[in-house]
């Protein structure tokens, strides 16, 4: 993990480094930070509907 995201991921850092921002600006980041979170949610549920549609044509051929 980068040293980037290990601030990310700390919540005492986080604070400190909020203090500094203002809110606007917080809020503009949390946005962006919405986004890249619901694209990787977005990566993560596509193969898992692609093995489950796989599973289900299986199932369809072995009960023919």
């Amino acid at each position: 993990m980068s040293e980037a995201l290990k601030i990310l991921n700390n919540i005492r850092t986080l604070r400190a480094q909020a203090r500094e921002c203002t809110l606007e600006t917080l809020e503009e980041m949390l946005e962006k930070l919405e986004v890249v979170v619901n694209e990787r949610r977005e990566e993560e549920t596509l193969p898992r509907a692609e093995i489950e549609e796989r599973t289900r044509k299986l199932q369809q051929y072995v009960k023919c």
